[in-house]
């Protein structure tokens, strides 16, 4: 069961709750919001999450990339899960992906309120989420995996949420969708600057392959920045309850509050600017940096969430 849980990579799942605590805080801003239909909307981002990641070990094995890699922590590289059972499990857990997903559209499909644009996109989330790094052409080997995570952890997870618990949407929740994208491309960011030589190597095409290190460290301060700033604008309370002074007075009391996420992140920022002009190759390092940020988006989404409650307390 151990060698499962590590083929799962838990560390991976804090970014896929972001999204969906996010859309489910601006939501709750809205009225009340289905605490059951928050937790299916989130089980079903883990099942989605998990599925990419056996999805992963399993492509890269096929492709020799963690084999050059020499990665001992994926499962079948180091042959504590064999290619078959892997494939076996991958039918399983896309089956069952796919039967949460159509249990959580059903009142959509009773209203025929979007169901089939939510089936459809459902169906591609599943898709993409096996089409990652399984296949000829595969997302994260053309250089496609920040548009996916851009897309499906960000817009999809933020306005997907909100739609399903209020059944509209609001510019300001695209906002939110646009920043959350960014933040969680700065995760992979960080994940393909730290596998930068092997992935030349395996002939693996990621956005620090195709543009060198040093201009992707630009990128990344980009993201973090940007996704600061756009998830820190969508936070307006209700426009037909409060003034557009209050409105701003109440962002920039929220601005001031998260201030210290951004001494956080500018500080996880720097940790990788150091480890890339050290060349320091540390898989621990470099896995710490991931797990800290990924960690500091859900505590500032946390905070986020936190905040809307109090408004509607």
């Amino acid at each position: 069961m151990k060698y499962w849980i590590s083929a799962a990579r838990p560390k991976t799942l804090p970014l896929a709750i972001s999204g969906v605590l996010l859309g489910s805080s601006m939501a709750y801003l809205n009225g009340g919001v289905s605490t059951f239909t928050v937790l299916h909307i989130a089980l079903t981002a883990i099942f989605l999450q998990v599925l990419s990641n056996f999805a992963n070990d399993y492509g890269d094995f096929v492709k020799n990339t963690d084999k050059q890699a020499k990665r001992e922590d994926r499962m079948l590289a180091s042959g504590k899960i064999s290619a078959t059972t892997m494939r076996w499990v991958l039918a399983v857990w896309t089956l069952t992906t796919l039967a949460l997903g159509l249990l959580l559209l059903f009142p959509l499909f009773k209203t025929g309120n979007s169901y089939w644009f939510f089936l459809a996109l459902g169906l591609l989330a599943i898709f993409s989420a096996i089409k990652y790094t399984v296949g000829k052409f595969s997302l994260a080997y053309n250089a496609l995996g920040d548009l996916f995570v851009f897309l499906f952890f960000g817009l999809v997870s933020v306005c997907g949420t909100h739609f399903l618990l209020t059944g509209f949407l609001q510019p300001r929740v695209w906002l939110a969708g646009v920043g959350m994208g960014f933040l969680c491309t700065a995760v992979l960011n960080v994940n393909n600057l730290r596998d930068y030589q092997t992935d030349k190597l395996a002939g693996k095409k990621t956005i620090p392959g195709l543009i060198g290190t040093g201009p992707a460290l630009f990128y990344h301060r980009c993201l973090v920045l940007f996704g600061y700033i756009f998830v820190v604008g969508s936070f307006l309370s209700k426009a037909d309850s409060l003034s557009f002074r209050a409105n701003v007075i109440e962002t920039l009391m929220f601005v001031l509050a998260t201030s210290p996420f951004v001494l956080l992140f500018t500080g996880q920022v720097s940790a990788v600017t150091d480890l890339i002009r050290s060349k320091n190759d540390s898989r621990d390092l470099w896995n710490k940096q991931l797990r800290n940020l990924s960690l500091s988006i859900l505590g500032f989404v946390a905070f986020y969430a936190l905040c809307c409650w109090l408004i509607m307390c």
